[in-house]
C-alpha cells in the first residue's frame, strides 16, 4: 500500500515550515513595520515555522507506508 506525496503529514509539515521560512526571507516582518507592531510578526512567523516542524517530525513518526511521488502528479 502506497500513499499519495501530498497525503503525507510530513510534507506538509515541510511545506508549513518552508512557507514560514519564505516570509521572513521576503520580508513579511517589513510589513510588521507599517502595522507598527514589528514583534508579533516575528513571532507569528516563528511560531508558524515551529508548528511546521513539529508536524513534519508527528508525520514521519507516525509514518507506515511509502510515498508515491507518481500519486500526487495525477
Amino acid at each position: 500500500m502506497e500513499k499519495g506525496f501530498l497525503q503525507s503529514k510530513t510534507v506538509w509539515g515541510a511545506i508549513l515550515s518552508f512557507a514560514a521560512m519564505l516570509a521572513q526571507a521576503f520580508g513579511l516582518g517589513d510589513v510588521a513595520n507599517i502595522l507598527k507592531n514589528p514583534e508579533w510578526i516575528d513571532v507569528i512567523i516563528g511560531i508558524a515555522g515551529a508548528l511546521g516542524a513539529a508536524w513534519t517530525v508527528y508525520g514521519r513518526a507516525k509514518a507506515t507506508v511509502p510515498l508515491k511521488l507518481g500519486a500526487a502528479l495525477k
